[in-house]
């Protein structure tokens, strides 16, 4: 018995944010990759006690999937309740297994939307008109995404070996949590808005009455709201996906409206 030393700490995070998802199954998912990424810590935890060893490394395997860099707090909570309880701590099994399921939906849910579907777009959003003029840091935008996961799955680790499960239980559970996420959500409309705004081009040749009276539809609608077309264009496309519809389907509609558009003068 033993506590966990800081290489083995090293050694299960990196595993755990490098490699955890080069093994999937469909019996438990991620399970096998969180085993291996547990496996340094828990020797260090619980040295000669071959059995003990044993038995954390099958509570290891259960069912396991979540977004790995916010998730690895997961991690970190589990090696602090596997050392404790390697040390004689009052710690049932089936509480380190069933705190670690309980932990990947809201890990998944926030890991997921807040850094994949709200930080990353709003990355690129910056750094796609950077490399479409040229410039060579536009091509960066990636790296900062994937660096700062890994970077924040160092912290978010040491986050859940240090606090345990009760902190990340009230941090989950706070209004902190939804309070950065709505922000962040809230700038991302701004740069999807924008986005929009320089790369959507939509418009229409169509007109009201005829000769010198005639009325375009485009300068109507450029009165409303300057870029109303293609604005509508993106919301029914994100309402359309939204409703599970297969982006290869709202290709198609586009091209056709497209084509046709052409053909009739109308687009």
């Amino acid at each position: 018995m033993g506590q966990v030393s800081r290489s083995a700490h090293i050694k299960g995070w990196a595993r755990q944010a490098f490699v955890q998802r080069f093994s999937q199954n469909l019996e438990s998912l991620y399970g096998l990759g969180f085993t291996y990424s547990m496996i340094p810590s828990l020797r260090d935890a619980y040295g000669d006690d071959k059995e003990g060893l044993k038995e954390a490394l099958h509570r290891s395997m259960v069912t396991y999937i979540t977004e790995p860099y916010y998730g690895a707090a997961i991690n970190g909570m589990t090696v602090a309740m596997e050392e404790e309880k390697a040390n004689g701590g009052d710690i049932d099994s089936d509480l380190i297994t069933n705190t670690r399921l309980g932990l990947v939906g809201p890990f998944a849910g926030f890991g997921d939307s807040f850094h994949w579907g709200t930080i990353r777009p709003i990355v690129r959003a910056m750094f796609i008109p950077m490399a479409t003029s040229g410039v060579l840091f536009g091509i960066f935008g990636d790296w900062i995404i994937w660096i700062s996961a890994i970077v924040i799955s160092w912290f978010t680790y040491w986050l859940g070996y240090r606090s345990g499960k009760t902190a990340i239980l009230d941090l989950l559970q706070s209004g902190r949590i939804k309070l950065v996420t709505a922000a962040a959500g809230v700038v991302g409309m701004f740069m999807m808005g924008a986005m929009t705004s320089n790369y959507v081009a939509l418009s229409t040749t169509l007109s009201l009455g005829s000769g010198d009276g005639a009325i375009l539809l485009q300068s109507v609608f450029d009165s409303i709201l300057p870029g109303l077309l293609p604005a509508l264009l993106v919301l029914f496309s994100y309402l359309y996906l939204k409703k599970r519809g297969k982006f290869l389907n709202l290709l198609i509609i586009y091209c056709v409206i497209g084509v046709v558009g052409a053909l009739f003068g109308i687009l």
